[in-house]
């Protein structure tokens, strides 16, 4: 993964809704709407939460790592990034309201990356 699709990703989650499903079946997220064909498109290419949950795992990690190497541009708004960010994982783990395993999974991730947010807003001022 590298900066700009990691920003991506990110952008990508932010834009989530409950019910809406995350496609991360390549390197750039996807959103995956609701319709009556969802479930087997899902399952012809292979997706679902458990991988969907593996690759956002990966993207915080990733996000974490680029915020403490400084490797920020500062064009870009990070802060707003991120904070898109976990409101589209919130938004997911309400998708997923019925998986208590999901929705913990998801909530470390929403952990991580508010520390991080807040770690960013430091930096900024």
């Amino acid at each position: 993964m590298d900066n700009k699709i990691a920003i991506i990703n990110l952008i990508v989650i932010g834009h989530l809704e409950t019910g809406m499903k995350l496609n991360t079946r390549n390197k750039i997220f996807e959103i995956d709407e609701y319709n009556w064909y969802q479930g087997l498109s899902r399952l012809y290419r292979r997706d679902n939460k458990i991988q969907t949950i593996e690759k956002i795992e990966i993207l915080v990690n990733y996000i974490i790592q680029m915020v403490n190497s400084n490797v920020m541009s500062e064009e870009l708004d990070m802060y707003k990034y991120i904070e898109d960010g976990i409101n589209g994982l919130i938004k997911l783990q309400q998708t997923y309201e019925q998986d208590i395993t999901t929705k913990a999974k998801l909530q470390v991730e929403i952990e991580a990356l508010s520390k991080v947010k807040d770690k960013v807003k430091e930096k900024r001022e």
